[in-house]
């Protein structure tokens, strides 16, 4: 036993000398960490203690308070919603603010631009206000001067300066049309003078008029560029509106369905024309400068928005495959959409299937180039008499299965028709080449 008591003494050591460091000088290590952390930054703020900004410069006073505790309002020189995005640098800038080195012994302040400061950051806490004021840059551009509320002097980033250095456009939100895309039920618009209706029944958009289906994601794409379009000015007060002189009737008008209630939007030229944007209009009071590019690029036509795919299913519902050529049939089968292929009960090697799938793929994202005829027997006899191809999709609901004919050329295209798309398209001939032979799909090793 003598000859490991040293060795357990040591060991006893060893753990209150663990036990010291963990309880005792840890803590005090990251307490001293903590202080040198706070002595690097101008202020001691949190994020979370914040309760509001007040800015002043150049461009005038601006207030933001905080709402809950996320968000942000502006409250000077007016009330109004923020860029949520924009403020977070401010406040970031502020709580992250670091001294590059302390000013000493200034004794004039106008040296140094802190006697008539060009940015002056008041941040208000629950237990009082912390003030910065943003004077020159220093001789070499590095840095900014900047005095707290202390009278003390730092030299900090010369982007500090600049974060700081806003006018209320630049905090405030841009995008004036707030809507939840996924409650929009119902979209009217007329531009160029051409109406157009949009109705969507349970996930189905349809235009009324002509009664066609709509393309989905051509539906999403317009109300997500409603939903993001910005303004570019904004025109708060009567005077700003009036100097604005606009046509009589809006080149384009858009009215939203959406959770029950209905927002208006219509844009304008102005008179005359200028070439830095277009005007829209929300309401009698409402008046924003927006990008005259982005309304043009809007989906507002029925050929835009028609829904032009041949095939309406969802790639993993597809459950068989099959095709028919002037030269052969065969037919693919999966149990669903995770399982391999099969030809003949027998599983497709990996080559085959992803064969196979890339088909599939190029069959689901065919849309037709134009328009034919709604019908079958708006077209000639000929166009489908001795089809290239047939091809049938059949589906995990029997409804939605379909089956895509591909008739005789066109020029450089083919007729294509499909009795869940309804009319009679002209699609790319290469379609055809991309179709796999029978023999190049036959089983082999099956995927792993």
């Amino acid at each position: 036993m003598k000859r490991y008591g040293a060795t357990l003494v040591l060991l006893g050591v060893a753990a209150m000398l663990g036990v010291y460091l963990f309880l005792v000088d840890t803590p005090r290590q990251r307490e001293r960490e903590a202080e040198q952390e706070r002595a690097s930054r101008v202020v001691d703020l949190k994020e979370d203690q914040l309760k509001g900004l007040d800015l002043v410069t150049k461009n005038g006073r601006i207030a933001l308070e905080r709402v809950g505790t996320d968000s942000w309002r502006m409250t000077a020189p007016l009330a109004s919603e923020v860029d949520e995005g924009a403020v977070r640098r401010l406040v970031t800038q502020l709580t992250t603010l670091s001294v590059m080195r302390s000013v000493e012994n200034l004794g004039n302040l106008a040296e140094v631009g802190l006697d008539h400061p060009g940015v002056r950051v008041t941040a208000r806490t629950a237990t009082g206000e912390t003030i910065l004021e943003f004077g020159n840059p220093n001789p070499t551009g590095s840095g900014v001067y900047v005095r707290r509320g202390d009278q003390k002097v730092f030299l900090v980033d010369q982007s500090a300066k600049t974060t700081f250095d806003v006018a209320p456009y630049d905090l405030r939100k841009k995008e004036f049309l707030g809507f939840d895309q996924s409650t929009v039920t119902a979209v009217a618009a007329t531009s160029g003078g051409q109406p157009l209706r949009l109705e969507r029944r349970q996930e189905a958009w349809s235009i009324l008029d002509p009664p066609v289906a709509a393309d989905p994601d051509t539906v999403s794409s317009l109300l997500s560029r409603l939903r993001a379009l910005k303004a570019l000015e904004f025109f708060d007060t009567p005077e700003q509106r009036r100097a604005v002189s606009l046509a009589a009737s809006p080149k384009t008008s858009i009215e939203l369905t959406a959770g029950g209630h209905t927002l208006t939007v219509a844009f304008f030229d102005a008179r005359p024309p200028r070439p830095d944007g277009i005007y829209a209009r929300t309401g009698p009071d409402d008046l924003y400068r927006v990008s005259g590019s982005l309304l043009n690029e809007m989906p507002l036509t029925v050929s835009a928005l028609r829904d032009m795919r041949l095939a309406r299913i969802l790639p993993h519902t597809v459950r068989g495959l099959a095709i028919t050529t002037p030269s052969e049939r065969y037919q693919l089968t999966r149990k669903d959409a995770s399982a391999a292929w099969e030809l003949d009960q027998q599983p497709l090697g990996s080559d085959a299937a992803h064969q196979a799938n890339e088909f599939l793929d190029a069959v689901l994202l065919l849309k037709g180039e134009s328009v034919v005829a709604e019908t079958l027997d708006r077209v000639p006899a000929t166009a489908f008499a001795a089809p290239a191809a047939r091809i049938e999709l059949q589906a995990e609901d029997p409804k939605s299965s379909t089956t895509i004919s591909i008739g005789a050329a066109s020029g450089e295209r083919r007729y294509a028709y499909s009795g869940s798309s309804g009319p009679v398209f002209l699609i790319p001939s290469d379609l055809l080449g991309r179709i796999p032979t029978r023999s190049s799909l036959q089983p082999g090793k099956a995927s792993k």
